[in-house]
């Protein structure tokens, strides 16, 4: 199972009653997860078995903020980047009983 994500906001796009964007930053923002597994059961006897599973998992988000520089009418005259920030995590299972 996996899925990717992203979305955009850009100052001078939003709408007065949006509760996630600023006017004064472009911000933009990208999620990716991924999820695989495999299990197998393996019959000794009528009544023992062993089990194992495999497990992994990955998810990875990115944020990045422009702060806008306005002049007094409020037009944009320049912008910079405020906030890069990477963030990955990933995780394997193994399990045998």
């Amino acid at each position: 199972m996996g899925g990717l994500s992203s979305i955009d906001f850009f100052g001078d796009e939003i709408n007065e009653d949006d509760l996630f964007a600023d006017p004064n930053n472009d911000a933009y923002v990208e999620n990716a997860l991924g999820l695989i597994g495999i299990s197998q059961n393996l019959r000794i006897n009528k009544t023992t078995y062993l089990k194992t599973i495999l497990g992994a998992s990955t998810n990875r988000n990115n944020y990045d903020q422009d702060n806008l520089i306005r002049d007094l009418e409020g037009n944009q005259i320049n912008k910079y980047k405020a906030t890069e920030v990477e963030d990955a995590t990933n995780r394997y299972t193994f399990l045998r009983y």
